[in-house]
């Protein structure tokens, strides 16, 4: 089978330097749209599995037993009682337990404004 060669522009050429830039452009918009995607199309509830070194924001925890308050996020307590553990049995509940793989964490989604 002939081998195909493949033309990757230096990245110190302006071809180079132009490809860079619509990377760094498209980085920035995604950045933009992060925020706002879990609160419009993920569930309460719901468990991601993302890389150890991203950080989903303000509405994700750590799926690693810890408690939450039922007050605080009564959506979470709705969508999954006390089936993670009963907290301390008034005042919060237990977030799922989950190993994941090498450079993964699992986070769930627990809403909030």
């Amino acid at each position: 089978m002939a081998r195909v060669k493949v033309r990757q522009p230096p990245a110190w050429s302006p071809e180079g330097q132009q490809v860079s830039k619509e990377v760094r452009e498209l980085g920035r918009e995604l950045e933009g749209l992060r925020e706002d995607l879990p609160q419009q199309r993920v569930p309460v509830g719901m468990v991601v599995l993302f890389s150890a070194s991203q950080d989903p924001g303000d509405r994700w925890r750590r799926c690693d037993g810890s408690e939450i308050s039922r007050f605080d996020f009564p959506d979470v307590y709705t969508a999954l009682g006390e089936s993670q553990g009963p907290g301390d049995g008034s005042r919060t509940i237990n977030l799922p337990t989950l190993v994941a793989p090498a450079l993964m964490t699992y986070w769930i989604f627990v809403g909030g404004d």
